[in-house]
Formats: C-alpha cells, structure tokens, sequence
C-alpha cells in the first residue's frame, strides 16, 4: 500500500492568476463600498458586486453549480429581498450616525481593541499539539495522495 502522487497535477496558469487578483481587487473595492457608502441602497449594490466576484471564482475554480447557486440564491434573491426591504421602509431613513455621542463610540473601538487582544491572547499561548507525519511525503504532495491498492 505505498502512496503515489496523482499523475495529472493541476498547476495555476497565467490567466487563472491574473483573473484572482482582479477580480479579487473588485472584491475589495466592493467590500469597501458596503462599509463606506453612506446610502444603504448604494452599499448592497456594492454587496452585489462582491458577491458577483464570488459567483466569478467559483466558476474559474471549476465549480459552476457552486458559481450559479451564488448567482441566483445569493445575489439574486437575498440581496433583491434586501433592496426591496430597502425599498419599503424608504432610501431616506437613516439611523441618524451624525447624533451619535462620542463615548459610544470610543467605548465601542476600545472593546473590539480588548477582544482582538483577547483572542490574540488565546491563539498565542494554546498549547497545540503538534502534527507528526507518520509517511515520507513532501510538502507538495501532501493533498494529491491516493492509494494504489484496489
């Protein structure tokens, strides 16, 4: 039962690199829109564009049920109900950010501040155990391994 490496490995051409990193900097670009844009109409188009650069990977990763499934269930339906919620209650309510006080907020950014540390604190001293490799394999053939034996 000795493992071999798979024939046919599958290596990252040119264009598959290109398209991730621009579709990936949309994506961030679109991330950036939900978090900024001070219209919420504005924000979950900008949430559509991301999702759509989801749906864009998924399908140069070879999976087109999982890009097609993003496509409809996710940006079509669930952000179409959101704009449509958005729609009902009008694109001219606001929950009055500019009246907010101060002290909310710097007692907000102090306690994300504690919990990151907190968990930081917690990753840093966990006593993992550590991974031993029982076979003599490579760190390139560490995912790409199957049995010979019927």
């Amino acid at each position: 039962m000795n493992p071999t490496p798979i024939d046919a490995v599958t290596t990252i051409g040119t264009g598959e690199t290109v398209l991730f990193w621009i579709t990936a900097a949309i994506m961030v670009l679109g991330a950036l829109g939900v978090l900024f844009f001070k219209k919420a109409a504005y924000a979950a188009l900008s949430m559509v564009l991301v999702m759509l650069g989801l749906s864009v990977l998924y399908f140069a990763q070879g999976a087109p049920f999982m890009g097609v499934v993003q496509v409809v269930v996710y940006t079509g339906a669930i952000m179409m109900l959101f704009l449509f919620v958005l729609m009902m209650i009008g694109l001219q309510a606001t929950d009055n950010y500019q009246n907010q006080r101060r002290g909310n907020i710097v007692l907000a950014v102090i306690g994300a501040g504690a919990m990151a540390f907190a968990l930081s604190a917690v990753v840093w001293k966990a006593n993992l155990p550590a991974v031993k490799s029982t076979t003599n394999t490579t760190p390139s053939t560490i995912f790409m391994i199957r049995s010979t034996s019927p």
